[in-house]
C-alpha cells in the first residue's frame, strides 16, 4: 500500500525522518489517529507510508485509522484508494473500514461510489 507521490514530495509536510521509528504497529495506528484529529491528514498518511516502508504489516485497524483521517479531511478519493490498496494487500475490509469509506463518499456527494460500497459489504 502506498501514498501518492505528491504527498511524499510535498515540502509543506514535515517528515519523521529524524525521529526514531516506533517499535510496534499499534504506535503507528495511534499516531495516525492523533494526526487525523489534528486535521493533519497528509502527515497521517505519511506515517502510514513510513510504517509500510519499514515492512511493518498494516492491519485493518491501521488502515481504518488512515481512512477515518481522510473522511475528516473530505478526501473521499484517498479513502477509496486506501480501501483498494488494503484489498490488494489481502486485508479483509471490515464494517468499520467500509463505513468510513461510505462516510467519505457521502461527504463528497459521491453517491454512485456510496452505493457500490454498500453492495460490496
Amino acid at each position: 500500500m502506498g501514498v501518492p507521490a505528491n504527498l511524499l514530495c510535498s515540502s509543506s509536510i514535515s517528515s519523521r525522518s529524524q525521529v526514531q521509528p516506533f517499535a510496534e504497529p499499534k504506535q503507528y495506528t495511534r499516531q495516525i489517529s492523533y494526526l487525523g484529529k489534528q486535521s493533519q491528514w497528509q502527515r497521517a498518511l505519511l506515517v502510514l507510508a513510513e510504517m509500510q516502508g519499514l515492512n511493518l504489516e498494516s492491519s485493518v485497524i491501521t488502515v481504518s485509522a488512515g481512512i477515518s483521517t481522510c473522511v475528516k479531511a473530505s478526501q473521499w478519493q484517498m479513502a477509496l484508494e486506501l480501501l483498494a490498496e488494503a484489498k490488494e494487500d489481502h486485508l479483509e475490509p471490515d464494517m468499520i473500514m467500509y463505513s468510513a469509506c461510505i462516510s467519505a463518499c457521502e461527504v463528497g456527494s459521491q453517491w454512485a461510489e456510496t452505493f457500490q460500497l454498500l453492495e460490496e459489504m
